[in-house]
């Protein structure tokens, strides 16, 4: 999901969530990724992944 969306959904800027991922070690991917994962252009060599090979956590009921 873009950082805006995140922002907006946690009423912050966009920069607050990159800050918040740069201290918890989630990259970004690279620009244009969302645009070509809505149109269904994202190659395999693309696909993000987190760093050291975390999955993300669900939340927990």
């Amino acid at each position: 999901m873009p950082t805006t969306r995140v922002a907006k959904m946690y009423c912050v800027s966009d920069k607050a969530v990159e800050k918040r991922c740069k201290k918890f070690g989630i990259r970004k991917p690279p620009p244009g990724y969302w645009a070509k994962m809505q149109w269904g252009k994202i190659a395999p060599e693309m696909e993000y992944e987190l760093r050291n090979g975390n999955t993300p956590r669900t939340k927990q009921e």
